[in-house]
């Protein structure tokens, strides 16, 4: 995507203008709310763990942060930071690959100065 739009990167209004050009009206809002949607979700796990990753260690439920115990957890508590990590990562994977997704499926005009 970057080599294919490398002129058209290097304006500021690239994504919005450039990007949306030839994608039906859905896709630039649909990048924005899956944009928000995930910072939401990074911010809340980072407030609900510490900005820790909740690991077991030598059996007990703890929030590791690069090998510092910063809290030990109930097991409930780990279950449901867990949910939260995997929401994290799940909602990081839609909305970085819906960009090339759009970008590579609905088919792209040629405009009339690159022919």
């Amino acid at each position: 995507m970057y080599a294919l739009e490398y002129s058209a990167v290097k304006s500021r209004t690239f994504f919005w203008d450039v990007f949306a050009q030839g994608l039906p009206r859905w896709v630039v809002p649909s990048l924005k709310l899956l944009g928000l949607f995930f910072f939401l979700h990074f911010f809340i796990f980072l407030v609900q763990s510490h900005a820790a990753s909740p690991e077991i260690k030598n059996g007990e439920f703890v929030l590791n942060n690069h090998g510092r115990i910063v809290k030990v957890l109930k097991e409930s508590e780990f279950r449901w930071l867990k949910g939260s990590e995997l929401r994290l990562f799940a909602t990081g994977w839609m909305f970085f690959y819906f960009v090339p997704l759009m970008y590579w499926w609905f088919p792209r005009r040629q405009s009339a100065s690159a022919a």
